[in-house]
């Protein structure tokens, strides 16, 4: 009889917002499961776009996307994989895009 696999828990969270306004903010993925999990290893500040979706809202509900990129991104070799041990953190900083944004009575979502 097969067994079921148990899905992979990765939480991402915002983990330092300390230079926001400097368009930086470090996210934060955990592997909350008891298996490993795998995550591309080329998320840094030139690909995020990419994997991110980042929305500045108003306390209207007004929204507004900030760093999304549309489209497809190929790799010139396999890509390669950074593997989390149940519980095992991994930190990356990445860009924000603050061009034209007036901070203000905003708040940062995902």
């Amino acid at each position: 009889m097969p067994v079921a696999e148990e899905p992979a828990s990765l939480a991402l969270s915002i983990a330092d917002t300390s230079r926001f306004r400097e368009g930086w903010i470090t996210v934060r993925f955990r592997n909350e499961g008891n298996q490993p999990v795998r995550i591309p290893d080329k998320i840094n500040n030139k690909t995020a776009d990419f994997f991110f979706i980042t929305k500045l809202r108003t306390e209207r509900g007004d929204v507004r996307i900030l760093n999304a990129e549309m489209g497809t991104m190929t790799f010139r070799q396999p890509l390669d994989y950074r593997e989390l041990a149940p519980s095992q953190e991994y930190s990356v900083t990445i860009p924000v895009c603050l061009d034209e944004v007036k901070l203000e009575n905003r708040i940062l979502a995902w």
